[in-house]
């Protein structure tokens, strides 16, 4: 009788603890992901490939690829031609490589579960400066720098006007973030990851003419991550 009882408890409690997958969805292997991201100094993609360390803990090199705003940036409505920003030097970008760890806190065992993923990275990035050209004439395809006692607000350049002056900038990052991983799917990856990043450069990157430009770039970031798990 004592058996019996023992048995209908345990039955009840891994009953009460949700329902288990058919096919145990803990990733052993490594995973390649894809992101989209959003950021207080702009937006950004990047890709990432985690090698498996153990059941619980892998290391990973990311790339990521993004813009650099100045909180000082307002668009306005030009004359002719896309918006543009009166008063700016240069577009700015950066591009970093990093190495990283992901330590898998909770894992996802049951179905509509979350796994819960604690992730450090640093690296080196390098800060990319296209200059920023106004309209002067657009019917000739005049275009100039900003000058504040010459620059009007006529419109700006096409995009790729610039690009033989662009300057590169050496600098180091680091962060870390919080990965919530969602996906209901096996071998498929869903996140939503959230955390903090600084970006030194070994100057000031120029991005406005008047304002106070920056070499320390800190930021919030929140970005949606998809992918697939790797098989051994």
């Amino acid at each position: 009788m004592h058996g019996i009882f023992l048995l209908c408890f345990f039955s009840n409690h891994v009953h009460g603890q949700g329902d288990i997958q058919d096919d145990v969805r803990v990733f052993y292997g490594n995973e390649f992901t894809v992101s989209i991201a959003a950021n207080t100094n702009g937006f950004g993609i990047g890709s990432r490939y985690a090698i498996r360390k153990d059941a619980r803990t892998k290391y990973f090199y990311e790339f990521q690829a993004s813009n650099i705003r100045h909180s000082k940036e307002i668009g306005i409505i030009a004359d002719v031609g896309a918006r543009l920003v009166y008063g700016k030097n240069n577009s700015t970008y950066s591009m970093a490589f990093l190495y990283g760890n992901q330590s898998e806190k909770f894992s996802k065992l049951d179905k509509g579960s979350v796994a819960i993923r604690y992730i450090t990275f640093f690296g080196a990035v390098l800060g990319i400066e296209k200059p920023y050209y106004y309209v002067v004439d657009v019917n000739n395809r005049v275009y100039e720098r900003f000058d504040a006692s010459t620059t009007s607000k006529y419109g700006r350049a096409p995009f790729f006007v610039g690009f033989g002056e662009i300057s590169l900038v050496p600098g180091l990052t680091t962060g870390a973030s919080v990965n919530f991983e969602f996906s209901n799917k096996n071998k498929v990856i869903q996140a939503l990851e959230f955390g903090v990043q600084v970006q030194v450069y070994l100057r000031k990157l120029e991005i406005m003419h008047e304002a106070q430009n920056n070499f320390i770039f800190p930021s919030f970031f929140v970005l949606y991550r998809f992918g697939k798990a790797l098989t051994l």
